[in-house]
């Protein structure tokens, strides 16, 4: 998926010159007004990998995947302009429903690197995370959850959406 952010910078300048007959009217002026766009580019955001929980058996009651460690982490890649700082909002909770109407809450955790190496990713504890991408123009951002399926229908698929949205500073 690909998101184009274009972000605009104005340079205005204002040049007031009195006309008239007389000089000194307090009634008479105009404006000049230059206006410039700087395109800084699009941002590229590809899945490289899918949230895998793994096997669920009846016994357990909690499912956590660590983004720091847990090699079922999904893999985001942002691409853009390198060295450009960015901005990831994302969704901290979803609730899921099944077609019988009962709900799954999922808690997102969500870790990030300028570098492809998820042992040193950084939590984004807060939702919008600013960061900046790194010389080669890319961000890595690995996603995992936590989530209580003590309540969980057996045989019912839950539905939910996770969002992520990026755009530069």
């Amino acid at each position: 998926m690909m998101q184009r952010i274009i972000v605009f910078s104005f340079l205005i300048l204002f040049q007031i010159s009195v006309f008239g007959q007389e000089t000194d009217s307090p009634l008479a002026a105009s404006a000049n007004v230059n206006v410039s766009a700087t395109v800084v580019g699009a941002i590229e955001m590809v899945t490289l990998q899918d949230i895998d929980i793994g096997v669920v058996t009846p016994s357990m009651e909690f499912i956590i995947i660590d983004p720091g460690e847990n090699p079922g982490a999904g893999l985001i890649k942002f691409t853009g302009q390198p060295s450009m700082g960015i901005r990831i909002v994302f969704s901290k909770t979803v609730v899921m429903v099944a077609g019988d109407g009962s709900t799954l809450t999922v808690q997102y955790l969500v870790n990030g690197n300028s570098n492809n190496e998820q042992g040193t990713s950084i939590p984004m504890e807060e939702s919008p995370a600013q960061v900046v991408l790194n010389p080669d123009g890319e961000y890595f951002v690995w996603i995992g959850c936590q989530m209580d399926i003590r309540e969980v229908v057996s045989g019912q698929q839950y539905d939910g959406d996770f969002v992520i949205e990026v755009e530069y500073n």
